[in-house]
């Protein structure tokens, strides 16, 4: 899934792109934490995304047979540096999308700043905050997972099909955890179920 939406993003925005030469690569910009409290998740996710790339690559390219050139750049997992890392991407590296970034925060910072006001396109694999989905993005932001809100609303319904009446919570005390917490504690109530604990770990 990875490959097919790294490869439709880089197209998509390669039409619009100015003209270059042949022998001109289609940069895409990665917007990862390679630093920061998401660190532990970033090699794999980057690994994959380089995998696509070469993939495209090895198939002949994009468009005119131009390689695909992926920037990577950190955004420590925080909004400024995320900002930072998309005007870096953006501004100096002139690529053509942004796959990226992995928090919501990250994300929503560096659309609004950066990848929105110059319209490229921007899909994040990860960010799940329901505030993404009301964003005024001008359709140039993206998200392949699910919002939080909807999560729970699955996970509760899961448990309460199982004839699990009542339960005890816990979630990793960062905004993923806090927000799939409360969004399954609220419709696992909302349904008739009990919570009979509800605590944050680190």
């Amino acid at each position: 899934m990875r490959k097919t939406l790294l490869a439709a993003c880089a197209t998509s925005l390669v039409l619009a792109a100015p003209v270059v030469s042949a022998q001109d690569s289609v940069k895409v910009g990665a917007l990862m934490g390679v630093t920061g409290p998401l660190a532990n998740f970033v090699p794999p996710i980057e690994n994959a995304a380089r995998l696509a790339a070469d993939q495209v690559n090895e198939q002949g390219g994009l468009l005119d047979g131009r390689q695909m050139e992926l920037i990577v750049a950190d955004t420590q997992a925080a909004a400024q540096p995320a900002v930072d890392a998309a005007n870096k991407l953006i501004g100096a590296e002139n690529v053509v999308a942004v796959y990226g970034a992995l928090s919501s925060g990250a994300t929503m910072a560096s659309a609004s700043a950066v990848s929105v006001p110059n319209k490229v396109l921007q899909v994040s694999p990860t960010a799940t905050s329901p505030e993404l989905t009301n964003l005024d993005d001008n359709d140039f932001v993206f998200r392949v997972v699910p919002a939080d809100d909807y999560q729970g609303r699955v996970l509760a319904k899961i448990v309460m099909d199982e004839g699990i009446k009542s339960v005890a919570v816990t979630y990793v005390n960062n905004d993923y955890g806090v927000g799939i917490g409360n969004a399954f504690k609220r419709e696992y109530e909302k349904i008739g179920g009990k919570i009979t604990g509800f605590e944050k770990h680190e």
